[in-house]
């Protein structure tokens, strides 16, 4: 029977009593967190929406609840001495906690630990949170574990609600009280483990909890959220061989097959070891479960809409075919409750969070410095695609016309996907484009942008033995150069192409070859009307 990968059951027990139910086995890394080689006891770990932060969590409550039986056949249970030794587990969900008004805030906060002392029948007063958190961990004559999942939700909903922001100040004392506690119970904690999106700091609301050990870069856990390919291939297998049976199927070879995999859904890496690279588990898990097509699950899997508003009023367009520098201070000193703040983001801030919330990950280091980039063509397009419809507007309709584009595109129609970069381009708002430097690369950001936001297989500056095209996707067997020029000619862009014979490389039998130029009017920012075209069809 093949199993199933359920991406919406974050609870452990519940999923290891589903028989058809597929499992990732993670417990390696709970050993080494829990175990007895663990170098502390407070732990953080950031990680991006939708990665498994959850059910790890779960994992952790029903591990230090004794629940052996559930553990059953995994690497914990087989291969370690872990003894199971059971202890009262306090679990609290902060992107559960009611952000409607402070009031519900504080009320639906109280609500978690009354519910958690409940568990164990403890009664505490209804009092402030940190007071019953005190109450609750002081009524144990044993030690306790404490686990909290999405630390940062409260902070993170305040700053994407206007209505919440006038309260933001107050949530972060709330917070600040909350954790102190836990710093001054630090005896009676056994254990304590807390995730969260974003970085923390021990500059505000965390400046009492100084003792976390921050594994968020350790080499040690860079694999423990997401897939590696090694799972990927052991877990997925009956899904791979499904695949491989099919009769008309794109990719004849498993290794064809998993490399499109590959450059969809893998790719982040979260330490300085590239080798240690993984594939975001909905993403993956909702490709096989929807009969292996590749779309974009990302935008249906907990985006950050926070990540891309702060990237649009930074005109950061040039992420979205640049490697981006950063200084690895930058990660040390970021976190999230600094924007509560209001004050004006530099770039290299909103770079680390568009890091954080998983648009961007670590390509290479040199010393201190990180390389970041897009993970996979799956976050590249995702990205684009928010960043230029909130650029545009209502301006132009991204959803509307990308069917149609991308029909006429597979026809060779190229007039049409002309005439919708036009219409693009009359949709950007003016400071977008003079407050830049109107140079070529402006353009062909926003061309590229156009293009992979349309969720074309698209590539800027697609290099060849003599130079590199502006930009380069496929349709079909229709594939289409194009060269930009900026105050010049339409036609010398068609006869660069032709001199340096970008298309080389892509005469293959069956492949039909637009290149095209075009020339943009810096003056009026509007692409020229004219426009050069030549066909080489491959038979």
């Amino acid at each position: 029977m093949q199993k199933r990968n359920y991406i919406d059951i974050f609870d452990f027990e519940r999923l290891r009593n589903i028989t058809d139910a597929l499992y990732v086995d993670k417990t390696k890394y709970i050993y080494d967190i829990v175990g007895n080689k663990a170098p502390g006891f407070f732990f953080f770990l950031s990680r991006p929406r939708r990665f498994g932060k959850s059910l790890f969590c779960s994992t952790l409550e029903y591990l230090f609840a004794g629940r052996i039986d559930l553990f059953e056949g995994l690497y914990i249970a087989e291969k370690t001495d872990y003894s199971f030794e059971k202890y009262p587990v306090l679990h609290f969900d902060f992107s559960k906690i009611n952000l409607d008004s402070f009031d519900s805030f504080y009320s639906s906060f109280k609500k978690q630990i009354a519910a958690q002392a409940g568990l164990y029948d403890v009664k505490v007063q209804d009092d402030a949170p940190s007071t019953m958190l005190d109450e609750v961990i002081s009524s144990f004559t044993q030690q306790v574990v404490i686990i909290i999942d999405e630390y940062d939700a409260p902070i993170t909903s305040c700053l994407t609600d206007e209505n919440a922001r006038s309260f933001i100040g107050r949530v972060q004392m709330a917070l600040k009280s909350f954790f102190s506690i836990i710093k001054a119970n630090t005896g009676r904690v056994r254990f304590f483990f807390m995730t969260g999106i974003t970085k923390y700091s021990n500059l505000s609301i965390f400046s009492q909890l100084n003792n976390l050990i921050d594994i968020s870069f350790d080499r040690n856990f860079a694999s423990a959220f997401g897939y590696t390919e090694a799972e990927l291939r052991l877990y997925f297998s009956e899904y791979i061989n499904e695949y491989l049976c099919r009769e008309n199927r794109e990719y004849e070879t498993e290794e064809d097959f998993i490399n499109a995999v590959r450059d969809n859904y893998d790719g982040y890496c979260f330490s300085t070891d590239m080798a240690q690279r993984v594939y975001n588990p909905v993403s993956v898990a909702s490709f096989f479960l929807n009969g292996f097509e590749f779309k974009n699950y990302w935008n249906s899997t907990g985006v950050s809409s926070l990540a891309v508003e702060f990237a649009r009023r930074n005109n950061l367009l040039s992420i979205i075919d640049s490697r981006i520098s950063l200084n690895e201070e930058t990660f040390t000193s970021f976190e999230i409750s600094q924007f509560a703040k209001g004050n004006v983001l530099n770039d290299s801030q909103i770079y680390a969070l568009l890091y954080f919330t998983g648009y961007l990950t670590i390509r290479g280091v040199n010393r201190n410095i990180y390389e970041l980039e897009f993970p996979n063509k799956e976050v590249a397009r995702s990205f684009s695609y928010s960043l230029v419809t909130k650029y545009c507007e209502d301006g132009f309709d991204f959803s509307s016309r990308q069917n149609g584009i991308l029909e006429d595109a597979s026809k060779g129609k190229t007039s049409v996907i002309i005439s919708n970069l036009m219409r693009f381009f009359d949709a950007i708002p003016y400071d977008l484009i003079e407050g830049r430097d109107r140079s070529e690369s402006t353009y062909n950001m926003l061309v590229h942008a156009f293009f992979i936001a349309l969720d074309y297989d698209a590539t800027a500056q697609d290099k060849n033995r003599l130079g590199k095209s502006d930009e380069v996707f496929f349709a079909g067997n229709h594939v289409y150069i194009f060269e930009l020029k900026v105050d010049g000619s339409a036609d010398d862009a068609l006869r660069q192409i032709d001199e340096k014979e970008y298309y080389s490389k892509y005469m293959k039998k069956g492949n039909i070859i637009h290149i095209v130029g075009l020339n943009f009017i810096s003056s009026r920012r509007q692409i020229d009307t004219h426009w050069a075209e030549k066909v080489i069809k491959e038979k």
